[in-house]
Order: structure tokens, then sequence, then C-alpha cells
């Protein structure tokens, strides 16, 4: 093995959402220790980004978990180009990567970014592959899913995130109207819907929230007018320096990545008792609400809204728990040290 491992990263959908971030973040946290390479099968804002920054990239239609052409292109990339590791995120994905290591010879690690337990033929396939690889596990919660679902190896590494160097500044502003953020897919499962039927509740304040996706049409029909829906945005920077509470309103949720980045700007935050929320944000620096509540998620975004003190505490402390457990540099090392680990 040369210095350098070569990783190829394999993701079905190459968009924006979580696992599209995740891959974009760890590729930059591993730096020169690693040679990425990235393979897909529908082209979107990841695989652009990875290809403007000169990392190979590879067009593989992956049509299911059984696609066995797929498999046999894959391991024609991971033979041609020297792959080490072939890293998957989802079932699909995971399926091809593992019917291809005979060919190709690569280790299959795969990360497992959904809380939602499998069933059917989804268990008995993840049953089966997972013993010919590493299954990573994004939080406690999806770990405790993962025991019961897989018969192979397993390993909790936390999403990491990079710190900026100084919090938000809505400290230093003091804004006369509490800005509450949210940032994430408009989907179902991420409950937009009821966090805007609680801002309904508190006009007082400004809501921004940020993302598109299937519900969005139906959000805006509920919204009232300190609702404001600014689309997908690439850089949240100015979102998070410009908030003063964030609220995460899912159903279910693995971790919750933009949850992460904000408590890295300092903002304390609002978050359902789902999934691995509650590994995040606990009580010293968050207020956990029951999930599909509006009534609640009103009265502990209100509480927030009407201490600055409370949003100084709580804001400082989220800052330090994720320097200390979610930072980028934390994830990496620990990835590398698995990348490591199973090549020899």
């Amino acid at each position: 093995m040369s210095d350098q491992i070569n990783v190829l990263y394999l993701l079905n959908h190459a968009g924006g959402g979580g696992s599209e971030r995740y891959i974009e973040s760890l590729i930059a946290g591993l730096g020169e220790r690693i040679r990425p390479f990235f393979a897909f099968s529908e082209p979107g804002k990841l695989s652009a980004k990875l290809r403007d920054a000169g990392i190979p990239c590879f067009r593989l239609v992956m049509k299911s978990p059984f696609d066995f052409g797929a498999a046999r292109r894959l391991a024609s990339i991971c033979k041609e180009h020297k792959i080490d590791v072939v890293h998957t995120h989802f079932l699909r994905e995971n399926a091809i990567a593992v019917w291809a290591k005979p060919l190709c010879g690569a280790r299959v690690i795969n990360t497992v970014h959904m809380q939602t337990p499998k069933t059917g033929l989804a268990l008995r396939l993840n049953r089966f592959i997972g013993r010919f690889c590493v299954n990573i596990a994004v939080s406690g919660a999806v770990l405790s899913n993962l025991k019961r679902e897989c018969a192979g190896k397993t390993r909790l590494i936390y999403n990491g995130v990079e710190m900026p160097v100084t919090r938000q500044s809505s400290d230093v502003l003091q804004p006369e109207r509490c800005v509450v953020l949210s940032v994430g897919r408009f989907s179902p499962e991420k409950g937009m819907n009821v966090l805007v039927k609680a801002a309904a509740r508190l006009p007082e304040l400004s809501f921004t929230l940020a993302g598109d996706g299937e519900t969005l049409a139906e959000c805006k029909t509920l919204a009232t007018e300190n609702v404001t829906f600014v689309g997908y945005v690439d850089d949240t920077e100015p979102l998070y320096r410009s908030a003063d509470i964030y609220v995460c309103p899912s159903f279910e949720e693995a971790l919750g990545l933009s949850v992460l980045e904000a408590m890295s700007y300092g903002l304390p935050a609002v978050v359902t008792d789902v999934g691995g929320l509650p590994e995040v944000a606990d009580e010293s620096c968050g207020i956990i609400v029951p999930p599909n509540d509006e009534f609640s998620l009103a009265a502990a975004i209100r509480r927030l809204a009407e201490s600055a003190e409370l949003r100084k505490t709580f804001g400082t402390n989220a800052r330090e728990k994720i320097k200390n457990k979610f930072r980028l540099q934390v994830m990496a090392e620990q990835m590398f040290e698995l990348y490591t680990e199973v090549l020899q």
C-alpha cells in the first residue's frame, strides 16, 4: 500500500443533501492522506463540485441493489485506478460494492445515514452483505438499529463539521426581533410543516427556512408573513451568523448535520426527540420536544426567544460540545484509522 489511500466514494444521487455534504466534508478533512475518487448514478451538485475540484468522477448507473452489471463496471474502475477502499452510503450502493469486491479486491465501508429500521427484503439483504463490509453508524441511535440489522462489523463515528473561527454575530448586534432558522430538505420526514404552524403562534419572531423539496409548496400555503423561504442555499454561513435560534423539527433524523453546523456557530437548538438529535442538542445546549407537536415546539422557541441569557449560555455550551465531540477533524481521524485498519 502506498502512503496515500485510494478511496472511491459511491453514491446513487449526487445532489445536495446531508450524505453529499458528508462526503464533501470528509474528503476535505482527510486532505492529502487519501486520493479521492467519486462514482455516481444520477449527477447533481456534488458531482459538479468534485469534478470542478479536480477529483476523478465516474458515471455508474445503478438500477437496483442487484445490478450485477454495475458491480462489474465498478470492479473495472477499481482495478484501473487501484482503489483500496470503496466507501458507500446506502443499501443499493453497498450491495453493488460488495458484489464487486471479489472481482477487484477493494475493501468496502458503508456509512449508514438513515435511522429508519429496515424490513422485509431490505433487511435480509442488509444482513447478508453486512458480513462483507464494515458498517459505520453516524449516531448511537443508528448504531442500535444497525446491530439488530447487521451481522458484520459495526463502528460508531459521529459526523463532524468544520469549526468557524468565531460564533454567530447576533450576540453583538442584539437584533430587536429574534431570528429563528431551519435548514434542510422540505420532505415529509423533516417536519417543516410543523415548524411553519409553530411560527404562526409566534408572530413577534422572524423565521428563515432554507431548502427545497416536495413539501415546500404546502409549507408556503400554510405560512404566515413572519416566515421567509430562501430556497436552497449553498453557502449557509450568513444564515447561521444572522440567526438567534436554530430549530430541527424532524420526525426522523440519524444525527442532523445542519444542527451540528448551527451549534458550531454558537446557536442554541430546539430539536425533536428522534434518532440521534438528543445526542447532539442535550439539555446543556438546547431544548428537546416531541415530534409533530407544534404547541411544544412553539413553547420551546418562545422560551429561548424571551431569554437572551439562556440563549447565550446554551450557545456557548453548544459551540464547546461541537468542538470536543463533533468536529470534522475528529471524524476524519477516526475514518482514516478505519481505512488503515481494513487494509491491514
